[in-house]
């Protein structure tokens, strides 16, 4: 059963095709409703939501908390991913040889997002969507 507020709120950039892959990736798997996204690329430019201006998401994956509490970067997709019932992401993500090199090659990542080529995108984000799809079996909420 969906919760009535979401515990997380992602902003997220929607003109970014691997954004767009990892929402729905997140939306497939959250059956009880604990997230929630808001596309900041289509606000005006020094718009703000939830505490966040539109500029400072489009630079990095940014949650805010149902307490208000912000987390950008990495820490937002462990969070999302523990909150849809795939906790080994945070696990994993916090090791100590990966959590310092996920935490220093994500602000390149994001910066140049845009400009990597479709095939990559998809060699990339592909395969979660698909077993993402086949997680739901269909039950799972559309955006």
């Amino acid at each position: 059963m969906p919760q009535p507020h979401p515990e997380l709120t992602l902003l997220y950039d929607g003109s970014c095709p691997i954004c767009l892959g990892e929402m729905e990736a997140l939306r497939q798997r959250d059956t009880h409703g604990r997230l929630a996204g808001i596309d900041v690329s289509a606000l005006p430019a020094g718009a703000s939501v939830l505490g966040v201006t539109r500029e400072a998401a489009m630079q990095a994956m940014t949650g805010v908390h149902a307490d208000g509490r912000i987390i950008r970067g990495v820490e937002v997709f462990r969070r999302s991913y523990a909150l849809v019932g795939v906790p080994w992401v945070a696990t994993i993500t916090r090791l100590p040889l990966i959590a310092p090199v996920l935490e220093g090659l994500y602000p390149v990542f994001a910066r140049h997002r845009q400009r990597l080529p479709n095939w990559l995108v998809r060699c990339l984000f592909g395969r979660a969507l698909e077993r993402a799809r086949r997680h739901c079996r269909g039950t799972c909420p559309r955006p």
